[in-house]
């Protein structure tokens, strides 16, 4: 090996074996003394009754609640609070009683459209766009009308949202001044109706018919005003002129296509309410208002967190997205601001449920019309499962000490606790201890194997390394590598080999296929990281698709849900692995998520350290575009993986509760991967947001005196 390799950009990548790279991680802050004086009273059978007294008294609130929002409302909030397993049985009563109502006219409510919306697709149902049945765990009910409730609400609301982002209202329209010319659309624009439209101001006057009880799409229930006046008009005057036009039914399209240009994306507010032009044809808001203290902010929030939950192909709740964060992002806020700044920073879809409970419990308590029952008991439970969880990383802070790898792999990141954060994140429930404290271990692993590949090994020690791991053996050419890195090889043999034998024991499977297939899974990580290493070592860029296919494998995903599906099952049958090879599609989306994520959240300091290509210079190199533009482009891609994801996870509900399970905490490692690199690099950096959430999920109780 040449003593020194340099990159295109001059920086050292492999030296000899006394002059290494280095990534100058900062010490592990949480200390082993420290965590042993983690200690709660929460584990004490008194707040076990206690728990049993408060979900009596939010049972009566099921039974008592009888208003549909007060109900979805109820409904959301036990999700959002981290006490859903505590009513799954009255839950979906609530849910199949307003599924049952979706036949009624819903008063064209947007806000509780879409809530129902997020909360049936969340649930298992499967409200469809382009279906007329709704599924519900264990049970099909058909509504007649469903099919199209979302689009009903939602499409006029997409389009005033297009509108706004075409132009800004004249300040004289939106100040309530005079509109002073009327304007005659052509007769190619007028639908055949026969009758003279006429445009006031650019604005054709459209006004909807009752589209929500007639079960038929909003376009093809709109209808023109008409008028013949062609005189001046000021406010009083127009509204004279409103009143007095009569009603006829458009035909079709209504000559969209055909309308000329210059009335395209027009928009003003006359008397509270807004007259867009959109493609011609021209919607009425029914009474929503530019205005930020008349728009109904909280309908639009609700509106981008369901828009969230969409598939592929479901392209109004895409539009939605994209026009509901442009108007949130425009406004001025008052009591909701702090809800529109969260689900803007990350929406509820992609947050770890119990990453996102002490925030959610802070914000309920200062609601009014909070039942205090349910505060009580989130606060309880939050805090008996902060009092199972610091006893399950005690117990992984000693055998992570009696390890003693980390102390011969001074070049790596000590990180034990956002490991077990990162487990937490997949599920916080106490009765997955063990799961946590096996994965903890493998995220261990994989810090510190990704540090000897990306920092320390040169590349003829990483392919010694790399067959070592394939062939699952030490001796031969092992002997030939630093002596940190035969420890880790040691390591990760005994750590793999004991998690096999203790999957065994606990669970009942099988020794030696659980043993194969982990011992497979790290041999295509290794292998992943290999082809990375060769990458830098001869400074090429790959292509986005080269990294991608590369990256699903190198981003840990694969690794992580191979050991998560083994820690998971009581039983390994031919139905069992069918249904892991059914979902592996689904590894696929989640593991380029973990890999994207990471890209968006390291790249700057990994340049800076001149570490191999990320997505991001991928695509910069691919389409010779800025960094800001790569970066747009990448947050695509995830906004479309998780589409793919909706789809699989929203219609491929499973009546085995393992399966189930298995599929959940898969979907949380996309979740934990946002979680982890939102602020930058979750592992590297040890930043103030992420310290701030260990002290909140780890050390720091709820007070029940609050």
């Amino acid at each position: 090996m040449e003593a020194s390799q340099i990159n295109s950009d001059g920086f050292s990548m492999v030296q000899n074996t006394d002059s290494r790279r280095t990534a100058n991680y900062k010490p592990n802050i949480w200390k082993h003394d420290f965590l042993l004086t983690l200690s709660s009273s929460f584990h004490e059978d008194k707040y076990r009754r206690e728990v049993e007294r408060l979900k009596e008294e939010v049972q009566d609130l099921f039974s008592e609640t009888v208003d549909l929002r007060a109900k979805l409302e109820l409904v959301d909030s036990i999700r959002k609070l981290g006490i859903g397993s505590y009513f799954g049985d009255e839950v979906k009563i609530a849910l199949d009683t307003v599924m049952a109502s979706f036949d009624l006219n819903m008063g064209g409510n947007l806000y509780i459209t879409a809530l129902s919306f997020r909360l049936l697709r969340l649930h298992g149902y499967d409200v469809s766009q382009g279906s007329c049945s709704v599924e519900g765990s264990g049970s099909q009910i058909h509504q007649q009308d469903s099919s199209m409730f979302l689009l009903m609400l939602i499409s006029p609301v997409i389009f005033l949202l297009k509108a706004t982002e075409a132009i800004k209202p004249p300040p004289s329209v939106m100040g309530g001044g005079e509109i002073r010319k009327a304007t005659t659309f052509p007769p190619q624009a007028r639908g055949g109706s026969g009758e003279e439209a006429v445009a006031f101001g650019k604005v054709l006057c459209i006004q909807f018919e009752d589209s929500i009880s007639s079960g038929l799409h909003p376009l093809r229930q709109l209808h023109f005003i008409s008028s013949n006046s062609t005189a001046d008009l000021t406010d009083e005057g127009f509204e004279k002129d409103l009143r007095r036009m009569k009603l006829f039914k458009a035909k079709r399209d209504m000559g969209r296509k055909n309308c000329p240009r210059k009335y395209r994306g027009q928009i003003f507010m006359f008397l509270g309410t807004i007259f867009v032009v959109s493609e011609g044809v021209i919607f009425c808001s029914g009474g929503i208002s530019m205005k930020t203290k008349s728009l109904d902010i909280a309908s639009i929030l609700e509106l981008l967190e369901a828009s969230h939950l969409a598939k592929e192909g479901e392209s109004v709740l895409e539009d939605a997205k994209i026009f509901s964060t442009r108007i949130l992002k425009s406004m001025e806020y008052s009591k909701l601001s702090k809800h529109v700044l969260h689900s803007l920073e990350l929406p509820s879809h992609w947050r770890s449920e119990w990453f996102d409970v002490a925030w959610q419990i802070d914000n309920y308590q200062q609601e009014k019309n909070i039942s205090t029952c349910l505060i009580d008991l989130a606060k309880v439970n939050f805090n008996i499962v902060q009092a199972t969880l610091q006893k399950d990383l005690k117990d992984i802070s000693r055998w992570w000490r009696n390890l003693d790898l980390i102390e011969n792999m001074n070049f790596s990141r000590d990180r034990l606790v956002e490991c077990f954060i990162c487990t937490v994140g997949l599920g916080f429930e106490p009765k997955h201890s063990s799961l946590r404290k096996w994965l903890t271990k493998v995220v261990l692993m994989i810090i510190v194997i990704d540090d000897v590949y990306d920092v320390y090994g040169a590349l003829e020690e990483l392919q010694i390394f790399t067959n070592a791991v394939q062939r699952w053996e030490i001796g031969g050419e092992v002997k030939k590598l630093p002596e940190c890195m035969q420890i880790c090889l040691e390591a990760l043999y005994k750590i793999t080999n004991e998690m096999a034998l203790e999957i065994h024991t606990q669970k009942g499977l099988d020794y030696v296929p659980t043993q194969f297939h982990l011992k497979k899974a790290w041999g295509d990580f290794c292998e992943s990281l290999l082809i990375e290493a060769k990458w830098f070592n001869k400074g090429h860029t790959p292509s986005l698709k080269e990294y991608l296919n590369n990256g699903r494998i190198s981003s840990s995903g694969s690794l992580l849900s191979v050991h998560s599906f083994f820690c998971i099952m009581d039983r390994v049958t031919q139905e069992t692995m069918d249904f892991l090879g059914r979902n592996q599609d689904l590894i696929h989306n989640i593991s380029l998520i973990i890999r994207l994520c990471n890209d968006l959240g390291t790249s700057v300091e990994e340049q800076e350290r001149g570490d191999a290509s990320s997505s991001i210079l991928c695509y910069m190199k691919d389409m010779n575009v800025s960094e800001e533009a790569a970066r747009k482009h990448i947050k695509g891609i995830v906004n479309n993986l998780w589409k793919k994801i909706n789809g699989k996870c929203f219609t491929n509900i499973s009546t085995d509760d393992q399966m189930q399970l298995f599929l959940n905490i898969s979907t949380n490692m996309a979740r934990v991967a946002h979680n982890l690199y939102q602020n930058g690099d979750g592992f590297g950096a040890q930043g103030h947001e992420n310290k701030k959430q260990i002290l909140s999920l780890l050390v720091h109780p709820m007070n029940l005196d609050h």
